[in-house]
């Protein structure tokens, strides 16, 4: 009888390597259905990490192709590369459209605050050195009130949301007028505010916004609650819309999508991740960070620049805008409730 030989030693796949493998397979489950977020939302939970396990998937697989393991290292590789593709574009450049002659820029600046942030003064300092027109925030806490307050002879402006106690509060701070008409809008307990801001006789649009943890949280129902006072944006009279917040969302998530579909804008991409722990030094996220702060627009805004600022001690970096409107746009009018907030209770 002829005898098995027995596998040179060489040959041998390690337990440690075998176990690494049958990891990076395991991932590629939450990959495949972070696809499908349409289906579910809970699919499109995965999705929001899609970077990063498609990243980590891409880096073992490599790993794995200088061991006996190649043939299944190069297909998890493949996989791996393959997802993390489709998170480049949403991340990259846009391209800035031309601007009419005579057509002033404005800025806008959008940041979580951090509700319990220790270094307030940060936001003083960078509000100075930019100079934004319109400033979007999220987690205006109670604590955060004095220094806002401090804001006011600059910024006179202001409509805040979700002001009861141990709230987050939304809010948009204004050195140019709110519209003589149309008060501003409140949806939800500090995740929604809305007001018509009036940049050199156009009525622009302005949105800041705070969503919710995406599923199990609450996240959905956040957006079908939102959905009425989305809707409206989407006029055919060409009035500039700006909606800016911390999303919670990935640009490529399906969530983030029906945002756009609802209020025919697009998000502008090339900012790159803005949200990392605290924990984690600020150097990192960049590169390991989520990027979960956006700003959608319309096609009758015309963007100029989009980047992230520095740290300003929140877990967010604030996002800088450079943005143009046109000087002739059909005005939102009292007769024409579909581009005019109603006063509502605050």
């Amino acid at each position: 009888m002829s005898r098995e030989k027995p596998t040179p030693a060489s040959k041998r796949t390690s337990p440690l390597l075998f176990a690494l493998l049958i990891f990076l397979v395991l991932l590629s489950v939450p990959l495949v259905l972070g696809f499908f977020g349409r289906v579910h939302p809970a699919l499109d939970s995965f999705a929001h990490f899609r970077a990063h396990i498609a990243a980590i998937m891409a880096l073992g697989g490599i790993f794995l192709l200088f061991t006996s393991l190649r043939r299944e290292a190069a297909m998890v590789t493949l996989l791996g590369l393959s997802a993390f593709s489709t998170t480049v574009n949403w991340a990259g450049s846009s391209q800035p459209a031309t601007a009419q002659d005579g057509n002033v820029t404005y800025r806008l600046m959008q940041i979580n605050l951090l509700q319990n942030n220790d270094d307030p003064k940060a936001l003083l300092q960078a509000v100075a050195r930019y100079k934004p027109d319109i400033i979007t925030y999220q987690e205006g806490s109670e604590q955060w009130q004095a220094w806002l307050k401090i804001l006011e002879g600059n910024y006179p402006y202001r409509h805040q949301c979700g002001t009861l106690p141990k709230r987050w509060g939304v809010g948009i701070l204004s050195r140019r007028p709110f519209a003589d008409f149309g008060s501003p809008v409140c949806t939800g307990d500090g995740v929604l505010a809305t007001a018509l801001v009036n940049l050199g006789g156009t009525n622009v649009l302005v949105s800041s916004l705070h969503q919710s943890w995406p599923w199990p949280f609450k996240q959905v129902q956040q957006f079908e609650m939102l959905r009425p006072a989305l809707e409206p944006m989407a006029n055919p009279h060409g009035i500039p819309v700006i909606i800016a917040g911390d999303f919670n969302a990935a640009p490529w998530s399906y969530n983030l999508r029906q945002y756009e579909m609802l209020t025919e804008t697009k998000r502008i991409a090339g900012a790159g991740a803005t949200w990392l722990t605290t924990r984690l030094p600020d150097s990192l996220r960049h590169w390991i960070g989520l990027p979960i702060d956006h700003i959608l627009i319309n096609e009758t805004v015309t963007l100029h620049n989009i980047r992230t600022g520095e740290s300003l001690g929140s877990d967010h970096f604030p996002l800088l805008l450079e943005f143009s409107v046109p000087t002739s746009v059909s005005e939102p009018t009292e007769d024409n409730p579909q581009t005019a907030p109603e006063a509502v209770s605050i």
